[in-house]
């Protein structure tokens, strides 16, 4: 598993047995196309907000690169300073 550090916008929460945010990303991860993200956290986030984080990837599958968020910071906590 490698960690990576992501700059992208929350787009959506899915609810179900464990609440996953799935965030924009369009670029390449070890060679394969990554259309979005589809990532755990210990820490609530919010839709529509710029996050800054660090990533531990799980899998990639389809183009969804899944993982859990190490940290994260909201760009807009980070800019208003």
């Amino acid at each position: 598993m490698k960690n990576v550090i992501v700059i992208s916008r929350c787009q959506k929460i899915k609810k179900s047995s464990q609440i996953k945010y799935i965030f924009h990303f369009k670029g390449v991860y070890l060679g394969l196309q990554v259309n979005s993200m589809e990532l755990t956290s210990e820490t609530a986030l919010k839709t529509g907000h710029d996050y800054l984080m660090r990533v531990q990837v799980r899998a990639y599958e389809d183009g969804i690169l899944m993982g859990s968020i190490l940290t994260s910071h909201d760009l807009d906590d980070i800019t208003s300073h």
